[in-house]
C-alpha cells in the first residue's frame, strides 16, 4: 500500500475530466472556427459567380481582416481558459499532495502571477520541440489562413467559378481545420495542467521526492508516453506531458516518506482485452505483456511487438529518451544490433 497508488487512482479519475474539459474548449474553439469559416464563404459569395483574376487582390486583403479578427478571438480564448484552469489545477495538486501527507503539513500553492508568467514562457516540448502556446496558436492562425488563400489561388488557375470555390474552402475549414483546432486545444489544456502541477510540485519540493508520469492504459497511447509511465522525474528537469498533440498522459506527486501516510492501494483504468480497472502500480509495460498478440500488434505494430514479446527490448527502447521520437525499425537495428543477430 502506497500513497503512489493512491494518487495514481486519484489522478486518473481526474485526467478523465481533463479530457472532458479540453473537449469542451475544443468544441468552443471548433465554434468559432465555423463562424469564420461562414464569415468567408459570405464574403466569396459577393463575388459574381466567374471569378475575375483581377478581383484577388481585394478578396486577399479582406479575407486578411476577417481572418485577423476571428483567429485573435480563437486565440484569446483558448489561452484565457487555459489560465484559469491552471488555477483550478494547483488547487487539485495541492489536494492530491495534502491527501498522502501527515496532519500539519504545510502545503504551499503558486499564485495567479507565476501561473500566467509561466503558461507564456514554458514551452510545450511535442516530437521533441520546443513550443510555446503563444507561437503554436499564431502558427495555426497563420497557416489555416495560408492554406485558405493557397485553395482559392489554385482554384482560380484551374478556372473554377465562385461556387465551386466555396465548396472546396467549406470543406478544408469544416473537416481539416476543425479537427486540427480541436488537436491544438486538447493539447494546450494539458499543458497548462502540466504546468500549474510543475509549479505547485516545486513550490512543495522540501517534502516531494519528484513526479511520477501517468499515462493511459490503452491501444491509442503513444510509444514515447508508454515508455515513460511510472517513470519518476526530478521536478523541473524531467518531461512533462503533454509529449505530443492530444497527449492524454499526466503527473503525480511522489511525496517523501516521512511526510507520506498510509493509504488504501489505488486502481487505475484500462482499455484492452479487459475492460475495468487494474492496480495502480501497473505500468505501461507490465500491462500490455498481459494483453493479447492481436491487441500487442495493434498497439505497437507488428514488428515492435514481436520484440516486445520476446523479452529482446523493452517498451521504453522503442524511443529516443532525449527527444521522445519514435525510433524507426532501421534506428533499433544500429542500436541493438545483437538483437537482430547483425
Amino acid at each position: 500500500m502506497s500513497a503512489e497508488d493512491f494518487l495514481v487512482q486519484a489522478s486518473s479519475r481526474h485526467q478523465v475530466f481533463i479530457q472532458r474539459y479540453a473537449a469542451g474548449q475544443a468544441n468552443d474553439a471548433k465554434k468559432l472556427l465555423n463562424r469564420l469559416r461562414l464569415d468567408v464563404l459570405a464574403r466569396l459569395s459577393q463575388e459574381p459567380t466567374e471569378f475575375r483574376a483581377n478581383r484577388l487582390n481585394a478578396l486577399r486583403i479582406s479575407l486578411d481582416g476577417i481572418y485577423s479578427d476571428m483567429f485573435g478571438n480563437i486565440s484569446d480564448s483558448i489561452k484565457s481558459n487555459a489560465l484559469d484552469f491552471a488555477t483550478q489545477e494547483t488547487e487539485f495538486t495541492g489536494r492530491m499532495i495534502d491527501s498522502v501527507t501527515k496532519e500539519g503539513t504545510d502545503i504551499r500553492l503558486p499564485i495567479y502571477e507565476q501561473l500566467a508568467v509561466a503558461l507564456r514562457v514554458k514551452p510545450m516540448v511535442i516530437d521533441g520541440k520546443n513550443i510555446l502556446v503563444d507561437g503554436a496558436l499564431s502558427d495555426f492562425c497563420k497557416n489555416k489562413s495560408k492554406e485558405i488563400m493557397q485553395l482559392v489561388n489554385d482554384s482560380i488557375v484551374l478556372g473554377d467559378t465562385t461556387p465551386e470555390i466555396s465548396k472546396k474552402v467549406s470543406e478544408l475549414m469544416g473537416v481539416k481545420q476543425n479537427r486540427q483546432i480541436q488537436s491544438l486545444t486538447r493539447t494546450i489544456i494539458n499543458h497548462s495542467s502540466s504546468v500549474a502541477r510543475e509549479l505547485t510540485y516545486d513550490e512543495n519540493s522540501d517534502i516531494l521526492d519528484g513526479y511520477e508520469w501517468v499515462s493511459t492504459l490503452d491501444s491509442r497511447t503513444s510509444l514515447v508516453c508508454a515508455g515513460r509511465d511510472g517513470k519518476v522525474y526530478t521536478v523541473k528537469s524531467g518531461p512533462l506531458p503533454p509529449a505530443h498533440f492530444s497527449c492524454r498522459s499526466t503527473t503525480i506527486p511522489v511525496v517523501k516518506d516521512a511526510f507520506t501516510i498510509v493509504r488504501l492501494k489505488g486502481m487505475r483504468p484500462q482499455v484492452g482485452d479487459t475492460t475495468g480497472r487494474t492496480s495502480a502500480n501497473t505500468t505501461y509495460g507490465g500491462w500490455l505483456k498481459k494483453q493479447s498478440k492481436g491487441f500487442q500488434d495493434e498497439a505497437l505494430g507488428p514488428e515492435r511487438a514481436s520484440l516486445f514479446r520476446s523479452g529482446k527490448l523493452k517498451i521504453e527502447q522503442f524511443t529516443d529518451e532525449h527527444t521522445g521520437s519514435t525510433i524507426g525499425l532501421d534506428g533499433l537495428r544500429a542500436r541493438y544490433p545483437l538483437v537482430f543477430g547483425d
